[in-house]
C-alpha cells in the first residue's frame, strides 16, 4: 500500500523537511579577523618597543654625559648650522675691553677663535647619518684623556630649535668634540673625526651661506 501524501509535501507519518545543518562551534568570520589584526598590533607595538629600547641601549651613555636636551637637539633639531673657524686664535682686545662689534669669535676652552664662514646645512643630504653617529655612544673613546697632543678646532655645528642651541666644537689634531654650552668633552674615533672633517668641507659647498657681504655698490657718478 502506497502511502499517502498531502498538499504540503510532507510524506504522511514522516516529514521530507531537510533539517537544519548543525554549526560548528567557533567564532564569527569578522571576530576572527578582529583577532588576527589585534595581534598584529601587538605584534607592531612589541617590535616598536624594542627598536626603542636597542637604540636607547646605543646612546645612553652620551644622553646621560651631554645631557638629554643637547642629545635630542643634536639628534632632532631643523636649524643646524656650520661654522668654519680660523685655527689662529683671535688677538685679546687691548685695555681689557671686548671684541668689537660685529667680530664673530666663538670661545672653545677659554680661547677665542673667529668664524671665518657660516652656513645653513639643516636641510642637506647625507647630514642625518652624521647626526646619528653624534649620539651613539661607539662614536667615542670614552676612556682616552686628551694627553699632550695640539688642539686644532676647525670647525663647529650649531644646533638651534625651540628657543635653545647645542654647540659642538671638532678638532683635527686631538679627534676630540667639545659640547661648548656645558664645556664637556669626548675624544672621537680617528677615522669617524676624519670622516666629519672631510665631509664638512662639502657641507660648506651644499649649504647655504650666512653674514656674507653682498656686491660692492656701484660709485655715485660725478657731476
Amino acid at each position: 500500500m502506497q502511502e499517502e501524501t498531502g498538499e504540503s509535501g510532507q510524506i504522511a507519518g514522516r516529514s521530507t523537511a531537510i533539517p537544519a545543518a548543525r554549526r560548528e562551534p567557533g567564532r564569527s568570520p569578522l571576530a576572527r579577523g578582529l583577532l588576527v589584526i589585534g595581534i598584529m598590533l601587538l605584534l607592531a607595538g612589541l617590535l616598536g618597543g624594542y627598536a626603542w629600547w636597542v637604540q636607547y641601549q646605543k646612546g645612553r651613555r652620551i644622553l646621560e654625559y651631554f645631557g638629554p636636551r643637547a642629545t635630542w637637539l643634536v639628534r632632532h633639531a631643523e636649524r643646524v648650522e656650520l661654522l668654519l673657524l680660523d685655527s689662529r686664535e683671535a688677538p685679546a682686545a687691548a685695555g681689557g675691553r671686548e671684541p668689537e662689534a660685529g667680530l664673530a669669535d666663538l670661545e672653545i676652552d677659554g680661547r677665542r677663535f673667529p668664524v671665518r664662514q657660516r652656513f645653513e646645512i639643516g636641510q642637506i643630504r647625507g647630514l642625518v647619518h652624521a647626526r646619528h653617529t653624534l649620539v651613539v655612544d661607539s662614536s667615542y673613546t670614552w676612556a682616552a684623556p686628551r694627553g699632550t697632543c695640539q688642539a686644532d678646532w676647525r670647525f663647529a655645528l650649531v644646533f638651534r630649535g625651540e628657543g635653545e642651541q647645542a654647540t659642538l666644537a671638532f678638532d683635527a689634531g686631538c679627534h676630540r668634540v667639545r659640547l661648548l654650552e656645558s664645556e664637556r668633552e669626548l675624544g672621537l674615533h680617528v677615522p669617524l673625526s676624519e670622516v666629519l672633517h672631510e665631509r664638512s668641507d662639502r657641507w660648506a659647498q651644499q649649504g647655504v651661506a650666512l653674514d656674507q657681504p653682498g656686491p660692492a655698490e656701484p660709485a655715485a657718478p660725478r657731476h
